[in-house]
């Protein structure tokens, strides 16, 4: 991902931040101790920081996402040629 900033900033991209979002898989059995995996995140971090570029993630979503429920409400429906779509109050 790094390397992928440097190339779109060469070719005149303004990056600041990569958002990985809940995106990084952190496992809690069977992947290694857990210092482990922060090395892991911390890692990637660092190649970011060598760049000038903030570096986000939220590594629990994964987890937490599991976890809950999520409630929406249909806003209005949506059609574009062959596709439908549905428009709710939720992100």
């Amino acid at each position: 991902m790094a390397d992928l900033v440097r190339r779109l900033r060469r070719q005149g991209h303004d990056i600041r931040y990569v958002d990985a979002g809940g995106g990084l898989e952190f496992r809690m059995r069977g992947a290694g101790n857990f210092e482990e995996q922060i090395a892991r995140m911390r890692g990637c971090a660092n190649s970011f920081a060598r760049i000038e570029c903030s570096f986000v993630a939220r590594a629990w979503t994964r987890h937490c996402g599991a976890a809950g429920v999520l409630l929406a409400r249909v806003l209005y429906r949506k059609t574009n040629r062959r596709k439908r779509f549905l428009i709710v109050d939720a992100g």
